[in-house]
This record gives structure tokens, sequence and C-alpha cells, in this order.
């Protein structure tokens, strides 16, 4: 399903993007579209729809593209690890010492790939999350502040 099929004739769509939704418990995400109407906020994956009103949203968060910092701190202490390692006599240690820092630079660099936007839609229900690798998607919580009654 596409967001144009999806919304009705008489919405324009305002703005959007592509992105990937939040993980679910038991299910991975992948890309779909998310769209800003004048009445609402719709992400289409596939045959998934979030359909979310303007007047529900009670708040939005928007974060800029960031460097994970769980992926930071996993490669500064895979380096770390290593560097302890190459200080040891044993020509083993040494050998996993240098695999550790070339493991620990490997994952620096995968963080770069990892970056992401983020945008937060809260409602009283339900909180959603939707994320891209540009910050296109904040222009989706602009158009969503400019049409909220």
């Amino acid at each position: 399903m596409d967001i144009e099929d999806y919304v009705v004739d008489s919405e324009r769509i305002v703005t959007g993007t592509k992105a990937k939704k939040g993980m679910s418990p038991g299910k991975e995400s992948g890309k779909g579209n998310i769209a800003c109407t004048t009445n609402r906020v719709v992400y289409v994956e596939g045959k998934d729809v979030v359909d979310i009103s303007l007047n529900a949203v009670n708040s939005v968060e928007y974060e800029a593209p960031a460097y994970p910092v769980k992926i930071l701190y996993l490669g500064v202490a895979l380096a770390c690890i290593g560097f302890l390692g190459i200080f040891f006599p044993s020509e083993s240690v040494s050998t996993a010492g240098g695999f550790f820092i070339g493991s620990g630079v490997l994952t620096l660099l995968a963080g770069l790939y990892y970056r992401s936007s983020t945008l937060r839609l809260h409602t009283p229900n339900k909180s959603y999350e939707f994320s891209t690798r540009d910050d296109s998607i904040q222009n989706v919580a602009h158009a969503l502040r400019g049409y909220e009654n």
C-alpha cells in the first residue's frame, strides 16, 4: 500500500519522507513512508499503517542526526582492551590485542552508518518513534505543529 492510496482524496499531503518505525518486540521494522497531511500523520510500511490524528498528538520530540552512543562505547571498549593486550610479551595475546583494536575501529566506523535523526510522537495512549538517516523527518515535525488545532 502507498500513502497516496491510503489518504482520502480531500486531504492534502503537506510533506513526507522515507523512515523506519521504532522496533516492536518480535517484529523487525523495514523502511516505510511517513507523511503529514492537514489532519493526521500517516506511516505506511507494506500493508501496515499507522494513522495518528493531529489532535491526538500531545508532544513532539525531534533529535537531529546523532552518532549512536552505545556503538561509541562498544568501539572504545574494544580498542582499549586491544591496547592492553598489545603490551603483553606473549605473541598470541598481542595478536588478540591487534584483533580487538581492529574490531574497535571497525565498530566506530559502523556507527557512522547507524547515525540517524529521530521523531517521537506522544499521544495519550501510545508513543511512536520514527527515524531516518538524514534530517528530512524534521519537515514532518514542522508540518505537524503548523497544522495542529
